[in-house]
């Protein structure tokens, strides 16, 4: 069993290692213990594979102790199992037999370690932002903008890195959703409006579209889209956004915002879980799914915990990575209102969902 998953691992490990970073491998990843109880996380099997990875992460195994981290962290990494589980025994798993927590044992342990726990932490200056780009680690700088503890007038201040092409089109749409929800003035509309301006004629906007927090420009993309964004992010409360951002669908709009989530980067774990659970209707599968997840606003669930233990690639394969973004739906207030709604879209997508809400009940 060991040996099966760690050929497993390791072949579907091989296209990380050609894109990622010149840090050493983290330490204890590929310890025969761990590689099995990660194998048997990965088949969505907690109950096999907690144990044996809290056993590693005490015994000093760095690998371990991210992974748990990171776990028991990130909502979308949760499963019915964790459910399950009392406080105390949540607890226990967050820390080692001492009851120390595992980002504290992780303090300087390996350079992808010391980036996890500063992507956790309030980050004090732009430049540890620009520093998380540059580790490829926007997911988690992401995080950071979204937490209601970071001061939205940092967002502003990140306008001439936008500029200076330094941010990317994920992060500049949280960007400009952080500074409408802090300052909704006409002021604000109006600059933002003029930043979409340039992306268009830069030929970027479908990229920026890629966590559904823009607002777009009369006439320049279909209708579907600017009340697709609209609705989804919530912003429609602020009354005095212009009311071009409120145009009704049809199905031709539709088709075309299908097609756009379709291709969009973030979009892939939606679009290989639909590929698996709703494959004769994916488009309106992942047209769902965006619904129900309130557009790309999460920290982008689907992807792998830790990069660098198991690529992305191979997580969104796996049945812990359909699941996990399956379950990302379920993080928002799933109203009997908002199943129905799901169930017009795509009643493939809207029964997995319900019957995953079941496993937690």
């Amino acid at each position: 069993m060991i040996l099966r998953a760690l050929l497993i691992l390791i072949a579907l490990s091989l296209p990380l290692r050609a894109v990622a970073q010149t840090d050493a491998p983290i330490p204890g990843m590929m310890a025969p213990n761990f590689i099995a109880a990660l194998f048997n996380w990965l088949q969505d099997e907690d109950e096999l594979a907690l144990p044996v990875l809290h056993a590693e992460a005490d015994q000093g195994n760095i690998a371990a102790q991210m992974w748990l981290m990171v776990m028991m962290r990130e909502p979308d990494l949760s499963s019915p199992y964790l459910a399950t589980l009392d406080r105390a025994e949540r607890r226990a798993l967050a820390r080692d037999s001492n009851g120390t927590l595992w980002q504290n044992r992780l303090e300087g342990a390996h350079p992808a370690a010391d980036r996890l726990l500063r992507s956790y932490r309030r980050t004090e200056t732009l430049e540890d932002l620009v520093t998380l780009s540059e580790a490829d680690d926007w997911r988690h700088t992401i995080r950071i903008l979204a937490s209601e503890t970071y001061p939205e007038g940092r967002a502003r201040a990140l306008i001439p890195l936008i500029e200076d092409g330094i941010v990317p089109p994920s992060l500049i749409s949280n960007v400009w959703s952080r500074m409408l929800e802090s300052d909704p003035s006409a002021e604000t509309v109006a600059q933002m409006d003029q930043q979409l301006q340039a992306s268009w004629d830069a030929g970027a906007l479908p990229a920026l579209m890629a966590y559904g927090r823009l607002f777009t420009l009369e006439g320049r993309v279909p209708d579907a889209e600017h009340q697709r964004i609209r609705t989804l992010t919530g912003l429609f409360r602020h009354g005095n956004l212009p009311a071009r951002y409120n145009q009704p669908k049809t199905d031709e709009a539709r088709s075309a915002l299908q097609g756009t989530l379709m291709a969009l980067p973030d979009a892939v774990p939606l679009h290989v879980m639909c590929e698996a659970t709703c494959p004769g209707s994916i488009p309106t599968c992942i047209e769902a799914a965006f619904t129900a997840q309130g557009g790309f606003t999460t920290t982008g669930a689907g992807w792998s915990p830790v990069q660098q233990i198991v690529a992305n690639q191979t997580f969104l394969r796996t049945p812990r990575g359909q699941a996990t973004a399956l379950r990302a739906g379920l993080r928002a207030t799933v109203s009997p209102v908002m199943m129905a709604h799901l169930a017009e879209v795509d009643i493939c997508y809207a029964t997995a969902l319900e019957d995953e809400s079941l496993l937690y009940q």
